[in-house]
């Protein structure tokens, strides 16, 4: 679990970079160096200004840019689950079912959520028109005591392995589930 939570931690670190070089790239792309200001802190938590050269990246060729129907997307019966109200030591399950309604493959690169929930899925390609599955298991004894009695929201982020056409960025799915632990 903590390799996921660090894979994840990995990818959103990954996701911010280049969201900063874009910022900082006009748009006609000029393929020249832009300075890109990088606030980094001291270990005395004091503010430092960092210059970090960024190079604009050449403009996609139109023939490299993939048309959007040319992608997997991950259509479910329902993105939402209420467990209700639970004992400390139930630990109700859910499974979340989708279809690749997409016109590529799908690949799960992970599904990640708080340390409460147990998580199981496949990590075989899912075809389109095929279905597939991820099982949410939500363990109350992990519960922290100032939660009980208080209605929890839970996410589940599944991160695919193909990217956006438009942006690049990674195809991210977002599930829910709420559950109330009932007071001792």
């Amino acid at each position: 679990m903590k390799k996921i939570a660090i894979r994840f931690a990995m990818l959103c670190f990954g996701l911010a970079l280049p969201m900063l070089a874009q910022a900082q790239v006009p748009k006609k792309n000029t393929g020249k160096l832009k300075a890109a200001k990088v606030q980094a802190e001291t270990n005395a938590g004091k503010g430092k200004v960092a210059e970090k050269a960024v190079e604009a990246a050449p403009a996609p060729k139109e023939s490299a840019i993939k048309p959007a129907e040319n992608a997997p997307k991950m259509t479910f019966a329902t993105r939402f689950t209420d467990f209700g109200t639970i004992k400390k030591g139930d630990k109700p399950s859910f499974t979340y079912e989708f279809t690749n309604t997409g016109t590529a493959p799908l690949d799960i690169e992970l599904v990640s959520a708080c340390d409460c929930t147990e998580l199981e899925y496949s990590t075989k390609t899912v075809a389109p028109g095929e279905k597939g599955t991820i099982k949410a298991t939500y363990n109350s004894n992990k519960t922290e005591h100032d939660e009980f009695g208080k209605l929890l929201k839970k996410d589940i982020t599944i991160i695919l392995k193909q990217v956006h056409a438009e942006n690049g960025y990674p195809i991210i799915e977002e599930l829910k589930f709420n559950v109330l632990v009932a007071k001792e």
